[in-house]
């Protein structure tokens, strides 16, 4: 088995499996995927042939069960009954060769450094706004300066804008 260093994954179900946490005897679908490829800092995608095989637990309590729904829609089940998440169910989901992100980060447990994996489905995340051209005109007059005294770009000098005369104000006949 080897070690995975921290960071995002992307991963392929080979099989899932309803079933019970061994201390707490907590329901769970646990997946197990193929880790077939990582994700490099500038987010490429490097494939992983031959890769190690790792579980995702996903527990369901009355905190994480909506979490739990989500990941599951997610994946595309649109079921109501959770034993249709069992792969012995008559009628039960195929989760097989579904593809989704993963993350690995390190953790003890038991006195132990052990990997810990999830999936990263997209939720969960804030939904942005992007700045229209209106707030990015008022971003770069607020800080403008900012900006480019520590760019490591330089701009080409250009000569100033000509500027326009000030209008004349006409003076007044005193001799009314």
């Amino acid at each position: 088995m080897s070690k995975f260093d921290e960071g995002r994954y992307r991963g392929k179900i080979v099989k899932w499996e309803l079933s019970e946490s061994k201390k707490k005897q907590t329901p769970q679908i646990a997946f197990t995927f193929a880790v077939i490829g990582y994700y490099t800092p500038s987010r490429e995608l490097m494939a992983l042939p031959g890769s190690d095989e790792r579980t995702v637990f996903k527990f369901f309590t009355e905190k994480t069960i909506d979490y739990v729904l989500e990941d599951l829609r997610r994946l595309g089940w649109d079921g109501a009954d959770p034993a249709e998440l069992s792969p012995t169910h008559p009628n039960a989901f195929d989760f097989a060769g579904k593809e989704c992100d993963l993350t690995c980060e390190y953790e003890e447990y038991e006195g132990k450094q052990r990997e810990r994996w999830n999936m990263g489905l997209g939720g969960g995340g804030l939904e942005l706004t992007p700045l229209d051209k209106k707030g990015v005109a008022a971003l770069t007059a607020r800080f403008g300066d900012k900006f480019k005294a520590t760019s490591a770009k330089k701009t080409p000098s250009r000569p100033p804008a000509p500027q326009a005369a000030a209008p004349v104000a006409a003076e007044a006949d005193e001799t009314l």
